[in-house]
């Protein structure tokens, strides 16, 4: 009876090595698979990083060629209109001989052929604004600046 109460409990005992053993090797295979998993996804997260620091580079590339181009605009010489403080920026080299009360559109315009009647023009109109300009100032009258009406104001002499 001992004979059989041990062995019965060595039989208890080996299934219970059998199932641990099994579940032992369901883990392991559970391991493997994390792994697995954790290493695809280390993968795309060095791909995704390479991807961002590429554009990163592509962008600060693009910035700087930006930053460039922006010097270089500021570094062309620009002439404000001398009768208005936020008149139109022209470029020197395309308003050679035009009046300063012309537009960027007058300056293209007579860039091209047949621009001398426009030169005459603009001499006729520069003429008569400053003839104007000495009669208003004579009398002490003055145009204000948005409104196009007359304002007074008296002269001390």
């Amino acid at each position: 009876m001992k004979l059989r109460l041990s062995i019965s409990i060595w039989k208890t005992k080996v299934v219970a090595l059998e199932a641990c053993r099994s579940r032992i090797i369901e883990l392991e295979h559970t391991i493997m698979a994390n792994e697995e998993l954790l290493s695809s996804q280390k993968r795309w997260l060095i791909g995704i990083n390479e991807q961002r620091h590429e554009n990163l580079e592509l962008w600060k590339k693009k910035i700087l060629d930006l930053r460039q181009r922006l010097e270089f605009e500021k570094g062309k010489r620009c002439v404000h209109s001398p009768d208005t403080s936020s008149c139109h920026e022209v470029n020197v080299t395309t308003t050679a001989g035009i009046s300063p009360h012309s537009s960027p559109l007058s300056a293209s315009l007579a860039s091209s052929e047949g621009s001398t009647a426009f030169h005459e023009r603009e001499a006729i109109v520069d003429q008569r604004e400053s003839t104007s300009k000495s009669k208003f100032d004579d009398l002490g009258e003055v145009f204000s600046d948005n409104d196009g009406q007359l304002a007074s104001s008296t002269k001390n002499d």
